[in-house]
């Protein structure tokens, strides 16, 4: 018999247990009638014959059991069986029930938070295409980037980004807005296009347009997910932007202390930081080219910040790159897994406790 008939045949026998059972008796029965028979044949009378056949045969409730176990359908039979027995007795016990449900929904409950951290943090890669590709800059100055990409060889696009509060005005009551001043070509390196509209462009950058571009949870939120959001103006801090491009749903910035919703370039919100060498709160990164490694490009990036120190010993500094997922968890990485360990072990409490109410 096929998998999908041994399945409607179990499902069937579920739905008709009584006929099922009827028939399983009037079998046996007619099982036990023909061996009262051959007794007979073989010189036994009335109730011995019987009985002989009942010894030969066996128990009979056994042999329920043997055909009931050979379906599918008796597992989940036992399983229901086994679920209203427990749930009896969790019902007639209350007190021991409340106290087995919280000890176990707090070792549950601890496990499952902090392994979603550690999955969502160690184990699953950064969200941008070939996140393998990707250098943590450090910190860096708009002048200082604005030289590496332009002397650098071994990115296809450098960016940074620095958390910058703002206050939307003109559309009710004001608001506080996350936003982040953009330098460089920050979503280039990160390799992620707008879901409407565009990004920055070199052309924005000479003509010191203020445009911004949004996240898609903005978009959706305050802004209503306006389908014609592309050149609507949104005042921030006193100043109109254009908005040319949303990002798509999920997207953000790869600093753990960043929530920005809003992108600003740097050179219009914040034009006096544009030329401040010194200034580092710039947090860079570039995508290294194909078949550039990280010590070619280490190797690059040390020569240019010498040749940048020279021209400006009191202000420039080489960078040192590194792994950006690397960078981003390797300070958390230890106390995430300790912290793993720890709530497994007050998982393991808490199976020990339960263990021991029922004992």
């Amino acid at each position: 018999m096929s998998r999908v008939r041994r399945f409607f045949a179990g499902l069937g026998g579920m739905l008709r247990r009584d006929r099922v059972e009827r028939d399983l008796d009037d079998e046996l029965r007619s099982w036990v009638d023909e061996a009262s028979a051959d007794a007979v044949r073989a010189g036994l009378e009335g109730d011995a014959a019987r009985r002989a056949a009942r010894v030969r045969l066996g128990s009979l409730d056994a042999v329920k059991e043997a055909v009931r176990d050979v379906g599918w359908e008796s597992t989940f039979g036992t399983l229901l069986r086994d679920l209203r027995f427990g749930a009896r007795v969790l019902v007639k016990h209350p007190g021991f029930t409340a106290a087995a449900v919280l000890t176990l929904a707090l070792g549950i409950g601890a496990n499952t938070a902090i392994f979603s951290v550690v999955s969502a943090v160690l184990l699953h890669p950064l969200p941008y295409p070939a996140p393998d590709r990707l250098a943590d800059l450090g910190p860096q100055s708009p002048p200082d980037l604005a030289d590496l990409g332009e002397q650098s060889r071994s990115f296809t696009a450098v960016g940074a980004a620095a958390p910058w509060a703002l206050d939307r005005v003109g559309d009710g009551e004001p608001q506080r807005v996350d936003g982040a001043l953009v330098a460089g070509d920050l979503f280039a390196a990160l390799g992620v296009a707008p879901r409407l509209g565009r990004t920055f462009t070199e052309a924005d950058a000479r003509a010191l347009a203020p445009v911004a571009v949004v996240t898609h949870a903005f978009w959706r939120g305050p802004l209503d997910a306006d389908p014609g959001v592309i050149g609507r103006k949104l005042t921030l801090s006193g100043r109109p932007y254009t908005i040319v491009g949303v990002m798509p749903e999920g997207f953000r910035l790869p600093f753990f202390a960043f929530r920005s919703e809003v992108f600003l370039p740097l050179r219009v919100a914040y034009p006096e930081a544009a030329t401040a060498r010194g200034a580092h709160f710039l947090l860079g990164v570039g995508r290294l080219a194909d078949g550039v490694d990280r010590d070619a490009a280490q190797a690059e990036v040390t020569v240019i910040g010498e040749r940048l120190a020279r021209a400006d010993p009191t202000e420039a500094r080489p960078t040192t790159l590194a792994d950006l997922r690397e960078s981003l968890v390797g300070e958390v990485r230890a106390p995430l897994f300790i912290l793993m360990g720890a709530v497994g072990l007050v998982l393991l409490i808490a199976c020990s406790n339960v263990a021991s109410l029922l004992l």
